[in-house]
């Protein structure tokens, strides 16, 4: 099985990749709904797209260093400053969710290995949060990144400067399931996941950092259960004063508000960018084999779009201040998803008897 499963990622690499390292940039001008879907979406192949973002207008309005003239020379200083003046002044009054760690991995596994962590979670004043995000207190790491379409839901003042990729929707055939917001900077880490969606995911400004890999390296990743905890903040009442001796804890996430069993969460214990951030004595890596991972990494830019085909894993980092907005498209579940299965299913349970 161990040799099958290795001329699989040989295959996947050479056939999905082109057997580089690299994933493809292609311009929009150059790319229709038919050849999208023909040479990305079919293969299930990433793609970098650029040229796509030039009719939004977020892409000027959002990204304050381009701007500066709009508000007036009275305003630059502070402007400069706060450098999310337009989205704090468009946003004013509108309460977002915004969630908080200690060293900005929320939604991972701990570093000894026994838990899966999600992050402690506030509403608070879109105002309050670019504050924090362009004066950061490193005992708090904050991070816009609450999903269930938090832009149509919390964002909706800003709903014109973006729009759907037409080549996207059309290849998809249909409208995205959801629509999200991502504010972050270089501290914030989402840990290796998959998500049952095709992503079409767009950088208004700074710069996204991208560990992927394809979905037959699910074998080597050891994803299992986890009991679940939460991250608390003890000074929660005072986020963003700098003075405050923020203390954190841990709190078991329970099944229910009625269950006295702690939930459980599958996931992904492996790190493809930091091998050793979780101990090397942990159960929850035993089985795992890192050394298989054929992992692929890029950065995608202000004004660039990465398609992130459905069920490939990925780990994301940020440059900078960031901002993103990505789609999620439902993917089509078939073959693809059922063959899946069977490799991750056989592969845990060994070979079965004949």
């Amino acid at each position: 099985m161990s040799d099958a499963l290795e001329t699989l990622r040989d295959n996947i690499r050479s056939l999905v990749l082109g057997g580089t390292k690299d994933v493809p940039r292609v311009s929009a001008k150059s790319l229709t709904a038919i050849k999208f879907h023909r040479e990305y979406v079919g293969k299930n192949a990433p793609v970098i797209i650029t040229d796509a973002l030039e009719h939004w207008g977020a892409l000027g309005l959002w990204d304050d260093e381009n701007t500066k003239g709009d508000i007036g020379e009275q305003n630059i200083k502070n402007y400069q400053k706060r450098n999310l003046a337009y989205l704090s002044a468009k946003l004013k009054g509108q309460k977002i969710s915004v969630d908080f760690t200690p060293d900005g991995r929320g939604d991972s596994v701990d570093e000894q290995g026994k838990y899966f962590v999600i992050p402690h979670k506030e509403e608070m004043e879109f105002a309050s949060f670019a504050k924090l995000m362009t004066n950061p207190n490193h005992k708090q790491v904050a991070y816009c990144q609450h999903q269930n379409s938090n832009f149509t839901t919390e964002f909706k003042t800003i709903s014109d400067d973006i729009k759907p990729l037409d080549f996207a929707q059309e290849a998809f055939g249909m409208s995205p399931d959801a629509v999200n917001i991502w504010i972050g900077d270089e501290r914030s880490v989402s840990s290796l996941h998959r998500d049952p969606y095709e992503n079409i995911y767009c950088v208004v400004k700074g710069t996204k950092k991208f560990t992927l890999l394809p979905p037959t390296d699910g074998p080597y990743l050891q994803e299992q259960p986890f009991p679940c905890k939460r991250y608390k903040m003890t000074e929660a009442n005072q986020i963003g004063r700098d003075n405050v001796d923020v203390a954190w804890s841990l709190e078991d996430v329970m099944q229910s508000n009625e269950s006295k069993r702690v939930q459980m969460v599958p996931w992904i214990p492996v790190d493809p960018d930091d091998p050793e951030r979780i101990s090397k004595n942990a159960k929850c890596l035993l089985g795992s084999r890192p050394e298989k991972l054929s992992p692929v990494r890029c950065e995608v830019r202000k004004g660039e779009v990465l398609y992130l085909p459905a069920l490939w894993f990925h780990q994301v980092g940020q440059i900078g201040l960031t901002i993103a907005v990505n789609f999620w498209y439902d993917m089509q579940f078939g073959t693809r998803w059922a063959l899946l299965q069977y490799l991750e299913e056989r592969e845990r349970k060994g070979k079965p008897n004949d």
